[in-house]
């Protein structure tokens, strides 16, 4: 078995997802386009870290003497990849806003909500009332741990330092939603409930709303990876337990402030490096889902 197999395979793997982000960042490549390998970088990203991460979390877990049958260093790699990751998604964020950008010069606009007038104020209020609002949930900080994989979520902060969490129903409404306007304009979920955060929460101002995403592990399947079954056994039973779903990657805003942030790392039994610096818009896979103007 050739030495460090998991570096060459997961660290070679971001770097090719990598090429995926430059598809979406050269210019050559059409514009609507450009938001669907947007999409493809952030939804294999995604399954990295629910499958690839995952199998480094764990393993780095099992005891020294299996780990070196495996001529693995599970730590090392863990946090060179965490380290890339962290890059990509800086590149990531800025290949979002020069797209968006260049969307606005072809009159194709996501409109922030200090950016909308009163007509489009008053379609979101009749939108939110009418599809809205009867699947919004609010989960407390007590019952924070049951966040589920890759579910969007709005956390809101109070002025006491407390604060709610707010499930973004991205699974049963549109993303984008298309809004009055010259041209064509869109808002998204997301924004649609920080306008009217106020009704959801008549009786606990918010002093701010930061979206997170969790990504959760799967399963453990050491046999794609090794040959030798007597070892993976002997891997399986040194583990204390074997369960999937344990969180392995807290996606947050990056304008969540530090109190915030550490309550969610120590609710989740988190470590630092398991919490990875985002946008103010996480799911970009949705971005497959965007609508495609009339005449485009």
């Amino acid at each position: 078995m050739k030495k460090n197999v998991f570096k060459h395979r997961d660290i070679n793997w971001l770097y090719f997802n990598e090429r995926v982000l430059l598809e979406a960042e050269d210019e050559s490549t059409p514009l609507l386009e450009r938001l669907k390998f947007l999409a493809i970088f952030s939804s294999n990203l995604d399954e990295f870290f629910r499958v690839r991460v995952s199998q480094l979390r764990q393993i780095k877990n099992i005891k020294k003497k299996l780990r070196k049958k495996l001529m693995s260093k599970a730590s090392k790699t863990l946090k060179t990849v965490l380290h890339i990751v962290a890059d990509q998604q800086e590149h990531f964020g800025s290949v979002i806003q020069e797209t968006v950008s260049a969307l606005e010069k072809h009159d194709i606009h996501i409109r922030k909500i200090d950016r909308l007038n009163q007509q489009q104020r008053d379609y979101l209020d009749d939108l939110f009332q009418r599809e809205i609002l009867q699947y919004c949930g609010i989960i407390d900080d007590k019952t924070v741990s049951r966040l589920k994989d890759g579910q969007l979520y709005l956390t809101v902060a109070h002025p006491d330092q407390s604060f709610s969490l707010l499930l973004i129903p991205s699974n049963e409404i549109a993303r984008f939603h298309e809004i009055p306007g010259a041209g064509h304009q869109y808002v998204y979920l997301d924004d649609i409930l920080k306008l009217h955060i106020k009704q959801l929460f008549p009786d606990k101002p918010a002093t701010g709303c930061y979206a997170i995403k969790m990504s959760r592990d799967a399963e453990l399947y050491l046999e794609d990876d090794y040959t030798d079954n007597a070892l993976v056994e002997k891997i399986y039973a040194s583990l204390d337990k074997r369960k999937s779903g344990q969180p392995t990657r807290l996606l947050y805003d990056a304008n969540m402030p530090d109190w915030l942030r550490n309550r969610l790392k120590d609710l989740l039994h988190l470590a630092e490096l398991d919490l990875l610096k985002g946008g103010v818009y996480h799911n970009s896979s949705d971005f497959f889902d965007f609508p495609r103007p009339e005449g485009t």
